[in-house]
């Protein structure tokens, strides 16, 4: 093919790779007009309040955005997320690490159970935030401490799905295993871990969301720098 066909091609197949990125977004906003006209709203009354009010901690969302802007190319926003997400990801990653271990271990073992269970179920009740306080006084305000914030928050939800997850095997696989057989590290690796798969699942979901909110926690406490 030439040179000036396949320029043709270009040309025409353009219009048709826009009108369809067009007709996908316009499908787009007709099945969430009530949303976008919410948050539509949401934002002009923040704008008028803003200009209204005159007070300084709410700002209109015209000059929220322009700081936003501002701060984004001169790099502030990129230094505090990278504070922020390191913060996070080590505490999550501990986090996972210690709440699958313990959980197993208290599903497993009726022992563990009965020594560890109560204390998990108590601090499971406490409000995490009382013992930020406490984690200042013991290892300063530094980043350490975030990252025990961020575990603190994010181990329970974990033990405790894990923990759910190992004792609601079956127990016709589990003998059925154990006659074929298999001895205790297949019955766990290749029977109980895979049939609490979904439990673990969860307790992942709900570990990283406190996680999140630990983090925020922690800075709002804590911390002079990040988000």
């Amino acid at each position: 093919m030439s040179a000036a066909g396949q320029a043709r091609d270009v040309g025409t197949a353009r219009p048709g790779a826009l009108r369809s990125i067009w007709d996908g977004a316009w499908r787009w906003s007709a099945g969430n007009r009530a949303a976008i006209l919410s948050a539509l709203v949401l934002l002009c009354l923040w704008e008028a309040a803003g200009w209204i009010a005159d007070y300084p901690y709410l700002p209109p969302v015209s000059q929220v955005l322009a700081a936003l802007v501002r701060l984004t190319f001169d790099g502030t926003i990129a230094n505090a997320l990278a504070t922020t997400l390191f913060a996070l990801t080590i505490g999550l990653v501990l986090a996972i690490i210690l709440g699958v271990g313990v959980g197993a271990l208290i599903g497993l073992s009726r022992t563990a159970r009965l020594a560890l269970g109560p204390y998990i179920d108590a601090l499971m009740s406490a409000p995490m935030t009382a013992f930020v306080p406490l984690f200042i006084l013991l290892f300063g305000l530094g980043i350490q401490t975030r990252v025990i914030v961020v575990i603190l928050f994010a181990f329970f939800p974990i033990v405790v799905n894990t923990q759910a997850g190992m004792m609601a095997v079956r127990h016709d696989l589990l003998e059925m295993a154990k006659s074929f057989g298999a001895n205790p590290r297949d019955i766990f690796f290749k029977v109980r871990l895979p049939m609490s798969a979904s439990h673990i699942r969860a307790g992942l979901r709900m570990g990283m969301a406190r996680g999140v909110e630990g983090n925020i926690t922690g800075e709002v406490l804590i911390a002079a720098v990040g988000i």
